[in-house]
């Protein structure tokens, strides 16, 4: 199979894909410092080495426990407690606020990827807090930790903590990355 082309999808992925993106709605950013041209461009992103070579080096989702937000994952004590008061650097910042759950996803893969690469150590990402949604609960933000769990992004985290009131509080998240082993 030619690298630069992508396999047929088969019924039951299309038919999944289908249910995914039913609830899809069309939304507007306004002048955000994230463009959804960056999220379309999705594909033609290099993944990190590691993830490319087909886990060459023993890393698989297993390798790695399952991250909770404020929870002090992969790092000491001393530099969670530095996370979680805001203490880090803020090198970059997503805000999530008004994308679809899909489009929240792909925008969080894209910059969490791309962090990696640019060997930034702390990022802020705002989900909001769901505060208008009628159940009272934000899709973005529940949906969030799961997200950070899954294969391409869970390697790339060393821990998770909610952001202190004045980079956004129950609506924010610090992420601290993992350095790039180029």
């Amino acid at each position: 199979m030619n690298k630069n082309k992508h396999r047929n999808l088969t019924s039951d992925e299309k038919e999944l894909w289908k249910q995914i993106v039913s609830d899809v709605e069309s939304f507007s950013l306004g002048n955000e410092s994230f463009s959804v041209s960056n999220v379309k461009k999705l594909n033609k992103f290099k993944k990190p080495k590691f993830i490319a070579e087909g886990n060459k080096n023993n890393i698989s989702r297993n390798s790695f426990r399952k991250i909770e937000i404020n929870e002090i994952g992969d790092t000491d004590r001393r530099t969670f407690i530095k996370l979680k008061r805001g203490q880090f650097n803020v090198e970059a910042k997503l805000d999530l606020h008004g994308l679809t759950l899909v489009e929240a996803y792909s925008a969080l893969w894209d910059f969490l990827i791309r962090s990696h690469k640019n060997d930034l150590k702390c990022v802020l990402i705002i989900t909001g807090k769901g505060i208008r949604n009628p159940n009272g609960k934000g899709k973005i933000k529940n949906q969030f930790p799961e997200w950070l769990n899954e294969t391409p992004i869970r390697p790339l985290i060393i821990a998770v903590s909610r952001a202190h009131k004045k980079d956004g509080g129950d609506g924010a998240f610090y992420v601290l990355i993992r350095k790039n082993k180029k």
